[in-house]
């Protein structure tokens, strides 16, 4: 991590995403979609950029992955979106599977409009 990166935004994505790891660590029952996004981001991680969770940081911004999947903010590589609402999550869900990759095209509609468009 080089000096320019230690940003607000930065250090604000490092708090949420340790304190909200910590929290769905204890109160797994009611923080369960953040953990199935956070699985998700993983994924989309792994297929577009996987020197960031080999490297255990973003190689954009240089925080520590995997605790960054747990912040609100998107990926700078635009492997995935802020992080989503429960009932925003689980309208995406019904959008795509996890076994599909989402195109570019599907993600930045659901970004943009919260839905796929038809």
């Amino acid at each position: 991590m080089k000096l320019r990166d230690i940003t607000p935004r930065n250090i604000k994505a490092f708090i949420e995403g340790y304190v909200r790891k910590w929290a769905i660590d204890f109160y797994n029952k009611h923080l369960s979609y953040v953990q199935e996004i956070v699985e998700w981001r993983k994924e989309q991680v792994r297929m577009k950029s996987p020197e960031c969770l080999s490297n255990g940081q973003c190689k954009h911004c240089g925080c520590k992955t995997p605790e960054l999947f747990y912040a609100d903010k998107a990926c700078g590589a635009q492997c995935y979106p802020e992080m989503q609402t429960k009932n925003q999550w689980i309208r995406f869900k019904n959008i795509i599977s996890f076994n599909k990759p989402v195109s570019e095209d599907t993600e930045q509609n659901i970004e943009e409009n919260g839905h796929q468009r038809n």
